[in-house]
């Protein structure tokens, strides 16, 4: 039952924790929805029926100034009371009002019954809104809500399949009528009452916020907000407001031609059932199977703008076939589907996940600034639209269709305006990150550590400042060497040379900083010297970084001659890094295909710090590296999950080591990222993809998801989701296949693995657990080991075989001795005079 159960989690997608919230949003989305929808079929089959299509833009009118005086109850009722009381108020006042609406149809002949309940559609589908969109955007985050919202709104779906169904067998049936419809409608509103009861006891911490307190803050933050956060929530505005005004319009042509076909009551709401039925079911094959592919590939974009190019193709075909009276017909059914399904399944779903970049009290404002002021304007908008249309002569829906056209094209603009502002919403979240963006650049510029120079330099002839560079004094000799770095004499450079060798580190240092401001080729050689050296590392990169594009020729040269010292080398690019120049990123560009990985990986670094974007001919080589990085992440899971299962290892500090590895892989990684697609951004995010916090996460995910090329999306992005280690060796098995190995064979494998992708202090690690695997195997690994050139994996092969295979052990020491090989030797010395150590001082374990 438990695999079973896992099965699941895997396939929709969630975790174990989530079970609950998504379980019970599921319930609630689905009885909500028996009740609009089985509302929906029934207002409009007896509205179409009892009023001609002239009073479609009259309802449309009607309903969007309902909706508005609703929509400022409701808030001003979310001062007075919590969010969670709110919602059982909603609900009730919805079931009140529907028992109140069937009462007076079934007991009185007064037609106008009819219009409010075709307008108070719009209000059936606002309280549906409030209460489960806002719960949702409340209980879970936005890493949760890309990957659950689909997901919980396919209740809503199931719902509407299980609604059209029944309406249809009741209907043929005999066995009710459509107005009797309404009882289903008001039974299923009270079952989701109670599971929103559920749901506030279960999470009543998240949802019981104050609107008043919010509102308060929210005055005072918009009081300073930045003008990016402005231009984003006036898009999020216009983009409620325009799928409104599409979609009514859509809703005008399909109503009018429906009811020339079905002028029957009961035809019609059979009709309506069956073509809703059908529409429902494509609908949730598109919102299972098609919707999280889709945004996780192609990204937001795609579920805000699919629709309105969508309806643009069909509107435009129906157009071209206005001869054909039933092509006609086809293209509106069409183009209804599309506002039915399509906007539900991926319209809707991506909306929701555009208020999560908001603080909870920006996104709780600008949601009752869309229900009640964007999307009311949208319904009197077509309604006014429509009813100029009508007035001068242009009500056909063909006429109609190209004036739709026009909103379809200002609506597909609004929705790729929307794409580059949320990226920058993202950009701009986390309250630290220009700071932090400007926390790294100033890591990244030379360590100034020159002290500042003297107010008042005696102004001394060039003959004293030399005797003062020969005094006793070190004070005089400190002030010698700064006036000797502001000389403009040319033999100057000749007195800081002695200085650049001198043992008194002071006297050095400043000598190193003096020549920053000396700047004479002929001191470039004493400063490249200490470029290896920790101590005067930092002031010697402040010197050569100062001195600009003229010291790379000399730096170019030394970095070649170092060939066999990758130490000298990275330090050496490390410099180039801290020059902006052009032909600072000409010298790196050059290093691009080094044949030594950790060059490259410093190359990577310090080209991606400047923006820098791959040319076509350097890209091959860098994509060939994204593969090759990925496909050593996933080793690293492979190994992390291979050791877990071991019963014979309990060392964290391994476990500590590979967890460490692949931080460090993570940020290179998107060091290669960040130069293969130029997206600046990424370089600087790569610190808080480390972050644990939830939110954290979930935006720098989505900062990747945007950045990332669609041909890396599949490999890249599990790597950084908050996922168990099975689940991702589970998504990236296709690409990177691995073995499952025991314990002894991973260790043997991390221990065989190429030096430049694992580091030395982990290999060593492996080898020391190797102690738990006696073996002859285990024997030739340490004894080949045993004579590496790196003292701390030498020592740690000799010493694990010295606790296992003494014999080995002598055998390996006396070909040592015999070779003359006194490196190895003395670490065999050092760790047999370290048992003879422990021996004596626990004569009992001896």
């Amino acid at each position: 039952m438990m695999l079973s159960k896992q099965s699941a989690y895997t396939a929709l997608n969630i975790k174990a924790e989530e079970e609950k919230p998504v379980l019970l949003m599921l319930c609630y989305s689905f009885f909500s929805g028996v009740s609009i929808y089985i509302f929906y079929l029934v207002a409009n089959a007896l509205f179409l029926v009892n009023y001609d299509k002239s009073m479609l833009p009259v309802a449309y009118i009607g309903g969007g100034v309902l909706l508005f005086f609703i929509g400022r109850i409701n808030v001003s009722f979310q001062r007075k009371v919590n969010f969670s009381r709110l919602s059982i108020m909603l609900i009730v006042f919805q079931l009140v009002a529907v028992a109140a609406m069937l009462y007076f149809y079934e007991t009185t002949a007064l037609k106008w019954i009819t219009l409010v309940m075709f307008i108070w559609n719009r209000i059936s589908v606002y309280v549906n809104n409030v209460t489960f969109w806002t719960s949702s955007s409340k209980i879970f985050n936005l890493e949760q809500a890309k990957r659950i919202f689909s997901l919980i709104a396919t209740g809503d779906v199931v719902a509407s399949i299980v609604s059209y169904f029944s309406v249809n067998v009741l209907l043929n049936s005999k066995a009710m009528r459509t107005e009797e419809l309404l009882y289903i409608c008001m039974a299923a509103l009270v079952v989701s009452l109670g599971f929103m009861l559920a749901i506030i006891g279960s999470y009543h911490q998240k949802l019981a916020v104050r609107t008043k307190e919010a509102s308060n803050e929210a005055t005072t933050e918009h009081e300073d907000q930045p003008v990016f956060k402005r231009d984003y929530q006036i898009l999020l505005l216009l983009l409620g407001m325009l799928p409104v005004l599409g979609v009514y319009f859509g809703e005008f042509i399909f109503s009018v031609e429906v009811k020339r076909q079905f002028p029957v009551k009961d035809q019609l709401t059979l009709f309506l059932g069956q073509f809703f039925f059908v529409s429902a079911i494509i609908e949730l094959l598109v919102k299972v199977f098609f919707y999280r592919f889709a945004i996780r590939t192609f990204g937001l974009v795609s579920g805000i703008i699919i629709l309105p190019v969508a309806l643009i193709i069909v509107l435009s075909l129906a157009i071209l076939f206005t001869s054909l009276d039933y092509t006609v017909f086809f293209y509106i059914l069409l183009s209804r589907f599309l506002c039915i399904s399509i906007k539900k399944s991926f319209s809707d779903t991506s909306f929701q996940i555009l208020y999560q970049p908001l603080s909870k009290t920006e996104s709780h404002e600008l949601q009752n600034k869309v229900e009640i002021y964007a999307k009311p304007l949208g319904y009197i908008l077509a309604g006014v639209i429509l009813l100029v249309l009508m007035y001068i002569g242009l009500g056909e829906p063909v006429q109609i269709m190209m004036v739709f056209v026009v909103i379809l094209i200002g609506w597909t603009f609004a929705a790729f305006r929307m794409q580059s502002a949320y990226q920058l919403m993202l950009s701009n979240l986390f309250s630290g990150l220009s700071g932090m963006f400007q926390t790294r650049r100033s890591e990244a510029e030379p360590v100034n550590s020159e002290p500042g120079t003297p107010v008042n330099l005696r102004p001394l002839p060039f003959e004293e400042i030399a005797k003062l560079a020969s005094s006793a004094i070190m004070e005089d000799r400190l002030e010698a060497i700064e006036m000797l770095g502001q000389s403009k004499r040319f033999l100057a450079y000749k007195y800081l040379i002695p200085f650049l060798q001198d043992k008194n580190d002071g006297l050095k240092t400043a000598a190193i900083k003096a020549s920053a401001a000396n700047g004479n080729p002929e001191l470039w050689p004493y400063l490249f010297e200490n470029i290896c050296s920790d101590t005067f590392f930092a002031p010697t990169t402040y010197a050569l970084t100062r001195m600009g594009d003229r010291i790379l020729p000399a730096l170019n040269e030394f970095f070649e001659k170092s060939d066999d010292l990758p130490e000298i080398q990275n330090r050496v690019i490390g410099i180039v890094k801290q020059i902006e120049s052009d032909n600072a990123l000409r010298f790196l560009r050059q290093k691009l295909n080094h044949p030594a990985l950790s060059i490259r990986h410093r190359v990577y670094d310090a080209l991606a710090s400047k923006g820098y974007g791959v040319k076509l001919n350097e890209r091959p080589g860098v994509v060939q590296e994204v593969g090759q990085h990925i496909a050593f992440m996933v080793w690293i899971i492979a190994a992390q999950k291979d050791l877990i299962r071991s019963r014979y290892l309990h060392s964290e500090v391994l476990q500590n080591a590979l967890t460490q590895e692949y931080l460090d892989a993570v940020s290179q990684l998107i060091n290669i990222l960040t130069i293969l697609t130029g997206e600046k951004r990424l370089y600087f995010i790569q610190d808080s993809v480390r972050s644990r916090d939830e939110n954290t996460r979930s935006y720098l995910l989505e900062i990747l998801n945007m950045a990332i090329p669609a041909e890396h999306k599949s490999r890249v992005l599990p790597l950084f989701e908050d996922i168990p280690l099975t689940d991702r060796l589970v998504k990236l098995q296709s690409s990177y296949p691995q073995q499952k190995l025991s314990g002894e064979e991973r260790l043997h494998d991390m221990i065989n693995k190429d030096f430049s992708r694992l580091s030395i202090h982990t290999k060593a690690l492996a080898i020391r657990e190797l102690e738990n695997f006696p073996s002859e195997d285990t024997s030739f690994t340490l004894a080949a080991n045993a004579v590496s050139p790196v003292k701390i994996i030498a020592e740690a092969a000799l010493d694990i075989l010295h606790k296992t295979d003494p014999k080995k052990f002598e055998e390996l020491y006396q070909t040592m001795q015999w070779s003359e090989d006194d490196f190895h030797c003395s670490v065999c010395r050092t760790i047999e005079a370290a048992k003879i150590e422990n021996e004596l001082l626990n004569p009992a374990n001896s």
